[in-house]
């Protein structure tokens, strides 16, 4: 029997990727006797792959499926850890189910979350992203590699690396994968010798979806599979869709653009009434359509660095653009130090990694034990 036990509560990728490996880490640090067992709740957003993954996190004993999770939280499955006290975790997903398992375990609740207008209720304590405070400011707080160790690591000559992350759900590398091979082509071509694309996959990216398409598809770059910091760190410039690589790379101080490819509003996942809505039989792909219609039109920010710093550091571009013009906009980056520089410069000013969330979890948790 385990005296004590930390229970993290999270759900998809970004997620598990950013803000559940921190608080690991950190809490494996400074109490390694005290296991953690992560409770993965249902979530639209999942790949799949969310289990395997955070297996591999320091101090993490026992991770839990999302099928498994409801069956004990609502007590149709006993908890598979004997322990004396505990505390819980909420990172991310449904906050409802590790509110439901504090109450009917008497556990004390402590959160993160991005979104301001989630309700305090049910929670011991609640913290908000802000600048200065933020989970992934604490996991680049926590990485070390050196790019000329990972260079090494990795096998890849010293270059000025263009680093294209084409998504971290199954269905989103599936369907970018082939534009942006052609997209790498024409960069080539006109920029021979002197480009060199790189192509991050996510560890939830299963190695026979990235055979297959590379089958079909060919090869005109490298690719790099796993710790996205890793890619980051060696990349001169990151081409990325919207997500949690924009902040990574914002406290890593990387230039980027951030795409949102309108080609296939199939694949894009809304939260909430639109996320169920889009799921009806006859009537969702057509309201699909009809909500991005709308947000063509809708002024709003993409990348994470321009949400928090509400200006425009990063540049963004949506739409249904064509081969053509996207390697053109992206070479005018990618070719021109001077706007990188600048970049780089801006997102040094704005983003300071340090690790003063995940600290404050982690406090708060065994304060709760």
């Amino acid at each position: 029997m385990s005296l004590s036990v930390l229970l993290i509560f999270s759900n998809s990728p970004g997620e598990v990727a950013s803000w559940v490996s921190s608080v690991c880490a950190l809490w494996h640090t400074q109490h390694p006797s005290i296991p953690i067992v992560v409770m993965l709740t249902p979530c639209q957003y999942a790949s799949g792959q969310e289990a395997t993954v955070a297996q591999g996190f320091d101090g993490v004993h026992t991770v839990i499926a999302p099928s498994d999770t409801l069956k004990i939280v609502f007590g149709f499955k006993p908890f598979p850890l004997s322990y004396q006290r505990a505390s819980i975790l909420f990172c991310g997903g449904d906050p409802f189910y590790a509110k439901w398992f504090s109450r009917r375990k008497k556990i004390p609740l402590f959160g993160y979350t991005e979104h301001k207008k989630l309700s305090k209720k049910g929670f011991d304590q609640l913290l908000v992203r802000q600048l200065g405070c933020d989970l992934m400011a604490t996991k680049i707080a926590l990485f070390s590699s050196s790019r000329q160790d990972l260079l090494s690591q990795y096998g890849l000559e010293d270059r000025p690396y263009t680093l294209f992350f084409l998504g971290s759900r199954p269905q989103h590398f599936e369907a970018m994968f082939p534009f942006f091979m052609e997209v790498i082509r024409t960069m080539k071509h006109v920029q021979d010798g002197s480009f060199f694309p790189l192509v991050g996959v996510s560890p939830f990216i299963a190695q026979g979806q990235l055979d297959r398409l590379t089958k079909a598809h060919g090869t005109p770059c490298d690719f790099i599979r796993g710790n996205s910091l890793d890619g980051i760190a060696i990349a001169d410039f990151l081409v990325t869709i919207p997500g949690t690589n924009t902040a990574e790379a914002m406290y890593m101080h990387c230039p980027m653009m951030v795409l949102l490819p309108l080609h296939r509003p199939d694949l894009i996942i809304f939260g909430g009434v639109f996320g169920l809505m889009g799921k009806l039989p006859f009537l969702g792909k057509g309201l699909t359509k009809g909500v991005v219609q709308i947000l063509r039109h809708m002024p709003r920010k993409l990348a994470i660095p321009n949400q928090l710093s509400n200006q425009d550091l990063v540049p963004e571009f949506s739409g249904c653009f064509g081969v053509t013009e996207l390697s053109e906009k992206l070479l005018e980056w990618v070719m021109s130090s001077e706007k990188k520089d600048q970049q780089r410069h801006q997102l040094s000013q704005w983003f300071t990694p340090n690790t003063q969330a995940g600290e404050t979890l982690c406090e708060w948790a065994y304060a709760g034990l």
